[in-house]
């Protein structure tokens, strides 16, 4: 059964949430609970963000380690976030692109097993 369409689809950057493992406690039941992967599946665009590391115990680094180690988030769809954070920067249109190029310079670890 197809699912409907997310009502924030087409309205970038479709969401712009606090990391995974910056989400308080009782947001979500635990972190292998978080939306995020769905968000992605519906086609939202999505970008990982460290909010308040000292608040929160977490970096930046700590939000994509946790998107791949938990919630099964492969390389490319780790680049695919890095990709949407630097297209939503408040950045000249020609610096975000030169970000986007340069992520894509990134060489991939080939597919697991």
């Amino acid at each position: 059964m197809m699912m409907p369409r997310h009502p924030l689809v087409g309205h970038p950057p479709d969401v712009n949430r606090p990391a995974p493992a910056s989400w308080p406690p009782g947001v979500v039941a635990d972190l292998a609970a978080h939306p995020l992967p769905r968000l992605l599946e519906e086609g939202l665009v999505v970008t990982l963000n460290s909010d308040d590391p000292p608040m929160f115990g977490t970096t930046l680094r700590d939000e994509y380690v946790a998107a791949a180690r938990t919630l099964g988030l492969s390389p490319a769809g780790l680049a695919d976030l890095a990709r949407n954070a630097a297209r939503a920067a408040f950045l000249p249109q020609a610096e975000a692109a030169a970000l986007v190029a340069e992520i894509d310079t990134v060489p991939l670890p080939p597919p697991g097993p």
